[in-house]
């Protein structure tokens, strides 16, 4: 605002933290941001007061915008004090110069205004890196494509099902019941059926669902299926987080729309939700219904909150366009395409990492990428998905400037001298660090915990799917944790099976990513499955998982209700390393708050 010229004065302050010292100054000078950052920081509040902890009056701005300057000054009015430390200007005189015909502003106000670059700091390095490593590494062989793998479609009747934890409900795999409707048609159904479930079974309101999965057979039906599903959350001002791809002919044949959804069970009035609804070079506004982020508390006395993110898709925050290395006019080579590609991983997981910040997330309990494939690249794709992931947590924290090491003494300025250094009556405010080494613990195989979490990257699958928003080629979704900590088991390996669990000590909750390599019998994914569940039964010390809630991604025809799933059909799915798997599965075990064997691998 400054760059341009723009002259706006505090007229009233409502807020702790600001007094009548602020009255009349310039919110565009950097020293009245400082203060006003400072203070929202230890006393809440939003820095735009956008909450009433300020009003502004513009005197002056660009000749495009103003036609004349007001000109007060102090002593022109006085200051009105009223309880609770609210103080207001009011004014008895000044003028207007009006701006002469033909006056222009500086010329160069264009030049002098800034831009912020498109990726910051640790992404322009993670960028780099990524560059560099796939360029020079051995990418895994990209002849084998998600259709060279075996698949089968979904095409059980109705895979719908609930499952039942200690502080969320799921319900899952939600499609209409007739497969010969439109999208439209069939979303009403969905819509129709779900409202039913909430109010009527489990005896909740809609505004209890905190996250939503919709999958689309095709995204042309996009803009008819969402002005269906925000008629369900109308009236709502932090709608829930959601995540949206199209599946294509991995859903069953005729099946249109598919919906699942994360009920809470804890009080409503202690979440908090981020809802992007203007254009910024922040992070992307919301292109429906939804909210970015939704943090839902552990317990009333919110010590620490589990934070479901809607998927993020690499999109240029001020254009809301999808980015791009190439012009739009140009065939892109093979290599073109998978440094596009890198681009646009890069971004969109700068997104999720600055909701993620904003939301105080510590640690990534695991992600999902979606990668829609072109040109039998999958695999490639995968690998790359999977590499940034390693990348942006493994990489020492000084190489992608993550947050660490010495703090900025910009917190620390006159205003504070003069008030006896504000500062020791309030924690002081650090930059969110994510992820925050210190809130997470390894355990070993002997169930020791270990100092060395520095080499843990939290778990990943990179899934295939048809389409995805915008025509995106990746949409990043993840689940975080803020204020609390978390334990990561070391990796059980067993004959083409992969577990890693994280544990929850504090809500008493378990999270499982479980990965089943290729196999070209049917017969034995499901045996593998299986066994999966029960190594991670013996791994963390529980009696049963068959009541935990799943999430299972795979190309395979699999009864979601014998498993009390989630069903997210794909074409294909791949490892952190860039391997094919069969069956990738998310294991979700609330535990009640009685005492457990849980407790004696914490």
């Amino acid at each position: 605002m400054a760059a341009v010229g723009l002259d706006a004065r505090i007229v009233k302050v409502a807020s702790g933290g600001l007094d009548e010292d602020l009255l009349l100054e310039n919110v565009c000078l950097e020293a009245t941001r400082k203060v006003l950052a400072r203070a929202t920081r230890r006393f809440g509040g939003s820095i735009l007061g956008e909450g009433g902890e300020y009003e502004t009056f513009v005197l002056d701005g660009p000749h495009f915008f103003t036609k004349g300057t007001l000109q007060i000054k102090r002593q022109d009015g006085k200051i009105v004090r009223s309880g609770g430390g609210e103080a207001w200007m009011a004014f008895t005189g000044g003028y207007i110069e009006w701006k002469k015909n033909g006056q222009k502003d500086n010329a160069d106000w264009r030049q002098r205004l800034r831009i912020p670059d498109l990726l910051d700091e640790t992404f322009k390095h993670l960028l780099i890196k990524l560059d560099q490593t796939t360029m020079s590494s051995s990418i895994p062989d990209p002849s084998l494509s998600g259709s060279d793998l075996p698949s089968q479609r979904h095409d059980q009747p109705d895979q719908s099902n609930i499952s039942r934890g200690n502080r969320t409900i799921k319900i899952s795999n939600l499609s209409a019941p007739s497969n010969k409707d439109d999208s439209e048609v069939q979303m009403l159904a969905i819509s129709k059926r779900l409202m039913h479930i909430v109010d009527q079974v489990l005896l909740r309101s809609v505004h209890d669902i905190v996250f939503t999965t919709v999958i689309l057979r095709s995204m042309d039906d996009f803009a008819t299926v969402n002005s269906v599903y925000s008629g369900i959350f109308s009236g709502r001002p932090g709608p829930p987080a959601r995540v949206t791809i199209a599946g294509g002919d991995s859903l069953p044949d005729g099946t249109k729309v598919m919906v699942s959804v994360v009920v809470s069970l804890e009080p409503r009035v202690l979440r908090q939700s981020l809802h992007v609804q203007s254009l910024s070079y922040w992070a992307p506004a919301n292109i429906g219904p939804y909210s970015q982020a939704v943090s839902v508390p552990f317990s009333t006395e919110g010590s620490g909150a589990i934070v479901y993110v809607a998927g993020q898709i690499p999109l240029h925050a001020a254009s809301m366009e999808i980015a791009s290395r190439t012009q739009h006019n140009e065939r892109p080579s093979s290599a073109q395409r998978i440094a596009g590609f890198r681009s646009q991983t890069t971004l969109a997981l700068q997104h999720l990492w600055r909701i993620g910040k904003a939301m105080s997330v510590g640690w990534w309990i695991g992600a999902t990428a979606f990668v829609v494939s072109s040109n039998d690249d999958i695999k490639g794709k995968a690998f790359v998905a999977g590499l940034a992931w390693k990348l942006i947590h493994a990489s020492e924290p000084k190489d992608l400037n993550l947050g660490y090491g010495e703090t900025d003494d910009a917190d620390f300025d006159v205003w504070d001298q003069q008030r006896q250094n504000v500062k020791n009556f309030a924690p002081e405010h650090h930059d969110q660090i994510l992820p925050d080494l210190s809130c997470a613990s390894r355990v070993n195989a002997e169930g020791s915990n270990l100092e060395d979490i520095g080499s843990v990257v939290p778990p990943f699958f990179a899934v295939e799917v048809s389409q995805l928003p915008r025509h995106s080629e990746i949409e990043w979704q993840s689940l975080g944790i803020c204020r609390a900590s978390i334990k990561i088991f070391d990796k059980v390996m067993e004959s083409g099976i992969s577990v890693t669990v994280c544990a929850l000590p504090l809500p008493r909750i378990l999270v499982g990513y479980i990965g089943i390599e290729q196999t070209e019998a049917e017969d034995d994914v499901f045996a593998r499955i299986e066994r999966a569940i029960l190594l991670m039964q013996r791994r963390c010390n529980v009696p049963d998982l068959g009541s935990a809630h799943k999430t299972i991604y795979t190309s395979r025809k699999i009864n979601a209700v014998q498993y009390q799933a989630q069903l997210v059909p794909c074409t294909s799915v791949w490892d952190m390393d860039g391997k094919p798997l069969a069956v990738a599965i998310i294991v979700e075990y609330e535990m009640g708050d009685g005492p457990s064997s849980f407790e004696k691998s914490m």
